[in-house]
C-alpha cells in the first residue's frame, strides 16, 4: 500500500476505531494528498472546544467541535488559539511547526481527550 493509501484510510478509519463517531458539520474529512504530519499535542476538554481565527473557514471564523466529532480544518497561522467552553472555561494556543498548513482536531467520545495534528508539506 503507497503513502497516500496509508494516509487516506488513516484520516477516514483510525478515528471511527478510537471511538470517534461523527465529522464536525461542515468540515473537510480529509487531508490534502501531500502533507505530512509535522507535530502535534494534547489537552483535555469537558465541553465543547471552539477553535479561534485564523482557521480558514467560508462561512464563519469561529468552528466548534464536539465530543466524539473530528474535523480537518486548513490554517493561515500556525498558532491555533482555542477555547474549552464548560464547567470551567479554559484557552490556550495549539503552536504547530512552522510550516503548518492543516490542522486536525479529534475528540473522544468516551472521554475528554483533544488531539491536535499539525499537518503541512515536507521540507
Amino acid at each position: 500500500m503507497n503513502r497516500n493509501a496509508i494516509s487516506f484510510v488513516a484520516a477516514f478509519f483510525l478515528p471511527l476505531l478510537a471511538g470517534h463517531g461523527s465529522v464536525a458539520l461542515g468540515q473537510e474529512v480529509r487531508l490534502p494528498t501531500g502533507v505530512t504530519l509535522l507535530g502535534g499535542g494534547d489537552t483535555t476538554c469537558r465541553g465543547i472546544l471552539v477553535l479561534e481565527s485564523g482557521v480558514q473557514d467560508e462561512d464563519d471564523d469561529v468552528r466548534r467541535i464536539g465530543s466524539g466529532e473530528f474535523a480537518v480544518f486548513e490554517v493561515e497561522n500556525e498558532n491555533v488559539g482555542w477555547a474549552c467552553l464548560g464547567d470551567a472555561t479554559q484557552s490556550d494556543t495549539m503552536e504547530c511547526p512552522s510550516g503548518t498548513t492543516y490542522v486536525r482536531v479529534s475528540r473522544n467520545s468516551a472521554d475528554d481527550y483533544v488531539l491536535f495534528e499539525c499537518y503541512g508539506r515536507a521540507r
